[in-house]
């Protein structure tokens, strides 16, 4: 089986291809870590692969981390994904398609071949990104936003106040909207504003396609978000994952 890496700016997931779906999924958050966390996570993984396949949107260090520690225990290279002009019925909406991040090509290969017809699809890591494809596969481009946390840490350091009162109230940042003291107003304000975006690429995308799209959320506030949003949605936790396996074929 197929070994899949998902590297991202926090954390690292991974997963074995099997035939029907994904098997033997795991991550670690390497932010804030040495190397020794990468090599033991690789130690850790529970079988020799057939071949090994990444997304790496976390630079050229730790992408060569992970490629040194799999040869080490596997004696295997690591292919690393690029993102394809088209791949199968999805076409690139990008004008350079190396702007794309690996990652949410694969999550709109992933979002389309899973539902077939238009979607917009939510990462909610430490950056937010929007990507809007129409019935048919062609992806329209997308957008990109700072993340919760770090919506929520630019108020802190750039704002004296805000960060003053906000570690008073910190304890007392209850989830009643509006916000009652500064830390909720913060947390408030922060999911309130990735809502409004996320419900005007749909509606965006709705007038696009003449159809009503699919929302997928993944990424490690997807879980928060779809609590906070409006209408229905789909969480994929593994969903750049499922696409590298469409793309490793």
């Amino acid at each position: 089986m197929i070994l899949l890496l998902d590297i991202g700016n926090t954390r690292i997931k991974w997963a074995y291809a099997g035939d029907d779906h994904l098997l033997h999924v795991g991550d670690i958050v390497h932010r804030g870590h040495d190397a020794e966390r990468i090599a033991e996570f690789v130690e850790q993984l529970p079988e020799a692969p057939s071949g090994v396949f990444a997304a790496n949107v976390a630079g050229t260090r730790l992408g060569s981390a992970v490629a040194q520690a799999i040869d080490r225990r596997f004696g295997l290279p690591v292919r690393f994904a690029v993102t394809d002009r088209e791949r199968g019925p999805v076409r690139n909406g990008y004008d350079d398609i190396a702007q794309l991040g690996v990652d949410r090509w694969a999550a709109i290969v992933g979002a389309y071949t899973h539902f077939g017809s238009a979607v917009c699809i939510v990462d909610a890591g430490t950056a937010v990104t929007v990507d809007l494809v129409r019935d048919g596969g062609q992806h329209l481009g997308g957008l990109i936003v700072p993340g919760l946390q770090l919506m929520r840490s630019s108020l802190e350091q750039d704002t004296g106040d805000i960060e003053r009162f906000s570690k008073k109230s910190a304890e007392q940042a209850a989830a009643s909207f509006p916000g009652r003291n500064t830390a909720a107003a913060v947390r408030q304000g922060t999911m309130a504003a990735l809502v409004a975006l996320i419900d005007s690429c749909v509606v965006a995308l709705q007038a696009e396609a003449g159809t009503q799209p699919e929302l997928v959320l993944t990424g490690g506030d997807a879980s928060d978000l779809l609590v906070a949003l409006h209408r229905p949605a789909v969480y994929k936790p593994l969903l750049v994952l499922e696409g590298l396996k469409e793309l490793s074929d």
